[in-house]
């Protein structure tokens, strides 16, 4: 525990105290792939343009029955960003867990996942938003 609280005054220590909070905003939306909800999934706003904005990093959330909502305090900054969103589909295959039990006769099996978004949507992202202060809706048709 002592370590927890040192490394917390450490961190806080090099973030430094007294700098100016970055305006964050609430954005939420609505997120479907070829017109259907995606039904679980992760929507990520990373800022662009560098300075105080690239500086707070990205924000994420949960996309669930196709909705998302970011909120203020843990929302994205407000400008620019390029948006990431992750989704997957079952297989119908069961595969041995990877991250279980190191010993291969005690894996056990997992649903098989893959993902269901092209890369263009996710890691090669072409996806843009712009986030007013205040709150914002966001929908993504994909």
């Amino acid at each position: 525990m002592r370590a927890w609280v040192v490394c917390s005054i450490i961190v806080a220590g090099l973030l430094g105290c007294g700098e100016q909070p970055v305006d964050r905003a609430t954005v939420r939306g609505r997120v479907s792939f070829r017109g259907e909800p995606i039904q679980d999934g992760t929507i990520l706003f990373s800022p662009v343009g560098g300075g105080e904005s690239q500086a707070a990093g990205p924000s994420s959330g949960k996309i669930i029955g196709g909705a998302y909502q970011l909120d203020g305090d843990n929302g994205p900054v407000v400008g620019s960003h390029r948006v990431e969103i992750q989704a997957y589909r079952k297989t119908g295959r069961k595969i041995p867990d990877m991250l279980g039990d190191v010993s291969k006769a005690n894996r056990a099996l997992v649903e098989e996942v893959v993902p269901m978004l092209p890369a263009e949507f996710n890691v090669e992202s072409t996806l843009t938003a712009d986030v007013a202060p205040g709150e914002n809706t966001k929908d993504f048709n994909l």
